[in-house]
């Protein structure tokens, strides 16, 4: 018994030190300012372990204050003194008008993409965008309805880009697209996104620009499926996106992989129905998120119509409009043979 305690603990030991390592590799890498302050605490421990009482009490002294600069470091978010790639340059902004019934938006983005080359056989890369933000009122007493969609690349299964599209009664759609604010030059990595290298922005925009960059342009399998909530229950999630996107912007928010990605906040106003609890590791592998949907009878679907089924019915596929952005929503729908 004691020999599979002892193996047991030197198992864990193991990976506790490969975990470690990897971490520290990946600090290297991705947060070398933070690397120079450890060396000098591991150093620091060292030389106080074979000194002198003086030297251990100094050397713990020191190497607790460089652990609390490297702690901060770490915890630190992103500057906001950088300049920003294009597509996240602008930050929303909101407020409630009219006895909190009409919310303003101010800088909802409705780029257009004209020009795409093949990087690779299906999946395309945009060079040229023409950026446009507007400011729309939107009444909240005309909010309809919700559609969640989720967007694959790269032959990913697991995992994939989730985002919620509000519909109003004038015919308007509004997409909220949780995503990570990069710097100019900087390129999104998922591991990156561990150590605090970007900012986490909400974008509200168009169908033609979110929706359409991903089917028309990107060649991603996009997916989208209408949902079961009353007005009541899609106003809230609207309205748990803006103060998600309120918070981000005065905390200054990291992006992060593992704890607040593209889903979380999707996850919350989801959450915010009442309906549904997807678990607390949905954000991660995320790819499940609409069969917990189905299952909880939130996704509209057709008698008897399993998921797999719908699955198939609600793939977008690509070029669904790329000569009039105007019909963009309509012919989306339509593809997917949903109502308008």
């Amino acid at each position: 018994m004691r020999r599979v305690g002892t193996w047991l603990g030197l198992t864990a030991a193991g990976f506790a030190g490969l975990a470690v390592t990897l971490w520290a590799a990946g600090l290297m890498v991705f947060q070398p300012v933070v690397v120079l302050p450890v060396l000098v605490a591991v150093s620091v421990v060292v030389y106080r372990m074979r000194g002198s009482r003086v030297k251990r009490a100094f050397g713990g002294w020191a190497a607790g204050v460089i652990m609390c600069v490297v702690c901060y470091l770490l915890m630190r978010a992103p500057s906001d003194d950088t300049e920003w790639q294009l597509p996240w340059r602008e930050t929303p902004e909101f407020s409630l008008e009219q006895g909190d019934e009409v919310l303003r938006v101010s800088g909802v983005r409705d780029f257009s993409y004209p020009e795409a080359e093949y990087e690779q056989e299906r999946y395309r890369k945009v060079d040229v965008m023409l950026p446009q933000y507007r400011e729309e009122c939107y009444p909240l007493r005309g909010l309809c309805g919700v559609d969640y969609a989720d967007c694959f690349w790269d032959g990913h299964t697991a995992v994939c880009h989730t985002m919620l599209s509000f519909r109003f009664a004038d015919g308007r759609r509004l997409v909220v697209s949780a995503e990570t604010r990069l710097p100019q030059g900087v390129e999104q990595n998922a591991l990156g996104g561990i150590y605090k290298k970007y900012r986490m922005l909400y974008v509200f925009g168009t169908e033609a620009d979110i929706f359409g960059l991903r089917t028309d342009h990107r060649h991603e399998d996009l997916y989208l499926f209408p949902m079961r909530v009353s007005p009541e229950q899609a106003r809230e999630m609207l309205l748990t996106l803006v103060r998600r996107q309120e918070q981000a912007q005065r905390d200054r928010a990291p992006y992060n992989t593992l704890t607040d990605n593209c889903s979380t906040g999707v996850i919350a106003a989801l959450r915010s129905t009442g309906a549904v609890h997807p678990g607390p590791l949905a954000h991660m592998l995320n790819a499940g998120l609409a069969e917990r949907l189905y299952c909880a009878g939130l996704l509209e679907h057709r008698p008897g119509e399993s998921f797999a089924e719908l699955r198939r019915r609600a793939s977008c596929g690509y070029d669904v409009s790329p000569d009039n952005r105007a019909a963009y929503s309509r012919a989306l729908r339509q593809r997917c043979g949903v109502a308008e």
